[in-house]
């Protein structure tokens, strides 16, 4: 049976003025939580993988504030990207903890409906989302990094060169390695799945 999954990744910026805005009704607060974060591109990497193990390569695709106006476009975008693939299901890494909430918020607060394998519900687990990050750490308390695992399994240290780190971008160049980072993020997640 073949298997259908969109690997994504995304990285948010820290709103300092949201972040202020809490601190006039809260002054002792030093929470920096997911609610402060703001999107600001996302990369879907869409694959299927059959009976075999032959992998098949569906579409990749980015999405940043530069290029498409603002956190509301950017989430449009991937959301029209993830719907187009019901059969999907959605691979992220640490997505459950990170980016389904300030996906979640950032959805609330555009006035936007999440795809269908977006939507966390507690209970039962109905498998349109898998977070390979939960599913290694299991009921442990260890959590592992991604570069870690593809450390692990003996991806060149080169393909990981920089990236922990994602800053904020200004230039051109800055946004197009922004863009880069992104995408080769959900390829070696999937790689790593």
């Amino acid at each position: 049976m073949t298997q259908h999954f969109i690997a994504f990744d995304c990285e948010f910026a820290w709103r300092a003025d949201w972040h202020a805005a809490h601190l006039s009704m809260d002054p002792s607060s030093q929470r920096r939580s997911v609610s402060v974060k703001e999107v600001i591109p996302i990369a879907a990497y869409a694959f299927s993988i059959d009976a075999d193990g032959a992998l098949a390569i569906d579409a990749l695709a980015s999405w940043n504030q530069r290029d498409w106006g603002g956190e509301a476009e950017v989430l449009e975008q991937f959301f029209d990207f993830v719907r187009r693939r019901p059969d999907h299901t959605a691979l992220g890494y640490g997505s459950i903890a990170t980016d389904l909430p300030i996906l979640r918020l950032a959805a609330m607060s555009n006035g936007l409906r999440l795809p269908e394998q977006l939507i966390d519900l507690p209970g039962k687990w109905d498998r349109k989302h898998f977070d390979l990050a939960l599913a290694i750490k299991g009921r442990g308390r260890t959590w592992v990094h991604l570069s870690q695992l593809l450390i692990r399994i003996g991806v060149p240290l080169a393909l990981l060169a920089g990236k922990a780190e994602a800053p904020l971008p200004e230039s051109a160049d800055e946004w197009s390695g922004l863009r880069d980072h992104v995408e080769l993020d959900t390829l070696l997640l999937a790689l790593a799945h």
